[in-house]
């Protein structure tokens, strides 16, 4: 295996934005490499999916910053860049000669950017290829479940600044690896993810010798890795009005013709990606999407177990990748059951006990101090907080919930968003026939959450109680129950670690606190 610090991860189309989130909510357990860069590839630039992954990747950062960018414990990946040019990239955006600000046509870019003078005769095979109907349809909402398409759109990726920036160290550094998600079945990660790794690797140098080529070549193809997600969702058919009429739509009758079209590009080795992991779900592929919509605003969609277990795959390449491969690796685990639980998570012990502990952390953070609190809630904290040790340990002292009011704030609107993305991925009815089991929202703690508005679960379900803190795992609180939230700080007292101090103490107790109290309380969740 190779040590990866710095993971580069790609998520491509919607499938791709959706496994954004829980890649950051892994990430704050604990679970990611030392830094993460997360580059997100669609063409749909108004996809409250890129939307929400975006905000998320900023509340984040939000959190490191406001907490001295802990190197340990929660938080302790550094996920950059900040900017959005860095972050997101658009096949028709301004970047791309001939996109018009994502107004274009395929057509359009085809003539502008590509068949100028002397390939004017190219013309002819590209009527051959392309319908009217593809060379037509306004491309701003993406590609609308037609990867041939994307495949012309997305090798403007070569010229691309932040690819750029990416491939100028890629070579040279063995420490860097490089992950790829997106769905094999429908338009730009079917389209995108042969491109990701072509443009990645490296070119033979002229004086070469074969052996070193090959060489150099299995150890660059080590470090390359992809998640090819398979059908998991139906849509509904397209409405027939003056919105829909005419243009291109996805057909869910052909996810699966064209993931058996696909899969042998990356079986037979023709792509560059050195470890796959294939993740579908057969038993929820039926279950059609709550919402229709080919794309734009309207497409909101609700997490799924499969965009979990991408981003999973992802943080298991960068820990278990090998040091060099010639063929492509296969990657496997089995999911049993509609209601996969803890045994169903491929994380190993220290790794599982991390995640566990920012359930039971971020739950008693939202039912003790709140993911915000008034004057009057912050007086009767401070009366409580002086009655106990661990404060002093870092030399913050009661008052600290006044004091750092802003930094608990935005680890409460994280941890918020944390519960929401959980309440949604565990009870949304419709697109899902396999729901996760991670936690019990049947035994109410009584505060109550909101479940974030760009979920189509949040019109019917807008707010949810959270569980009680020693009900947040399954056989959580058999071995020691807590009579009130306030005997929690009995995990915090035993904590005696002097650095760091301040509000940097705090997340640092936070999270050691919450091992050893799961640690103390893990039967059943094994």
């Amino acid at each position: 295996m190779s040590e990866t610090t710095a993971l580069y991860y790609f998520a491509i189309g919607g499938t791709g934005a959706l496994s954004v989130e829980p890649l950051v909510h892994l990430c704050a357990a604990g679970l990611g490499p030392p830094s993460l860069r997360v580059v997100m590839i669609d063409a749909d630039g108004a996809s409250p999916s890129v939307e929400r992954a975006l905000e998320i990747v900023k509340q984040y950062q939000r959190v490191r910053e406001a907490f001295g960018r802990p190197a340990q414990g929660f938080f302790r990946t550094d996920i950059h860049p900040v900017r959005q040019e860095l972050v997101h990239w658009s096949p028709i955006g301004k970047e791309n000669p001939g996109a018009d600000g994502g107004n274009t046509t395929l057509a359009a870019y085809v003539t502008e950017t590509r068949m100028a003078g002397s390939l004017a005769d190219v013309r002819l095979l590209f009527d051959l290829l392309y319908s009217e109907q593809q060379q037509g349809e306004a491309l701003r909402e993406g590609f609308r479940g037609n990867p041939a398409i994307g495949s012309i759109l997305l090798n403007g990726l070569k010229d691309a600044a932040l690819m750029a920036d990416i491939r100028k160290g890629a070579e040279g550094d063995t420490a860097k690896a490089f992950f790829a998600t997106g769905s094999i079945f429908g338009g730009t990660g079917a389209a995108g993810l042969p491109v990701i790794a072509n443009l990645l690797h490296p070119e033979r140098d002229e004086s070469e010798p074969d052996g070193a080529w090959k060489q150099r070549q299995a150890g660059f193809r080590a470090r390359m890795g992809a998640a090819l997600v398979t059908p998991y969702f139906s849509l509904r058919p397209a409405p027939n009005d003056a919105t829909t009429r005419g243009r291109l739509h996805p057909d869910s009758s052909s996810f699966l013709r064209n993931t058996r079209a696909a899969l042998p590009t990356y079986v037979r080795g023709r792509t560059g990606y050195g470890s796959i992991y294939v993740i579908g779900d057969s038993r929820s592929l039926p279950h059609q999407r709550r919402l229709y919509s080919a794309g734009g605003k309207e497409q909101r969609n609700d997490p799924h177990a499969v965009e979990l277990y991408a981003a999973l795959a992802a943080l298991h390449f960068a820990a278990k990748r090998p040091a060099a491969v010639e063929e492509p690796v296969f990657q496997y685990t089995r999911v049993t059951g509609l209601a996969p639980g803890w045994s169903d998570v491929p994380l190993e012990g220290r790794a599982r006990l991390e995640l566990q502990s920012l359930l039971v952390a971020s739950n008693f953070f939202l039912q003790y101090f709140g993911a915000t609190r008034d004057d009057v809630a912050e007086r009767a904290l401070i009366r409580e907080l002086n009655t106990l040790p661990w404060p002093g340990h870092v030399e913050l002292g009661a008052g600290f919930v006044r004091e750092h009011r802003e930094a608990l704030n935005t680890l409460g609107a994280y941890f918020a968003e944390l519960w929401g993305y959980l309440f949604a991925l565990q009870n949304a009815p419709t697109a899902q026939q396999t729901r996760m089991a991670l936690v019990r929202f049947g035994d109410g703690g009584g505060t109550r959450a909101s479940t974030p508005a760009r979920y189509p679960f949040s019109d019917p379900e807008p707010a949810f109680t959270l569980p009680a803190v020693d009900a947040t795992l399954p056989g959580l609180g058999e071995a020691v129950a807590l009579r009130q939230n306030v005997d929690f700080f009995r995990w915090f007292n035993r904590v005696r670690d002097r650095d760091p101090r301040g509000i940097a103490g705090f997340l640092h107790y936070l999270h050691a606190a919450s091992v050893d109290y799961v640690r103390d309380n893990t039967r059943g969740t094994s």
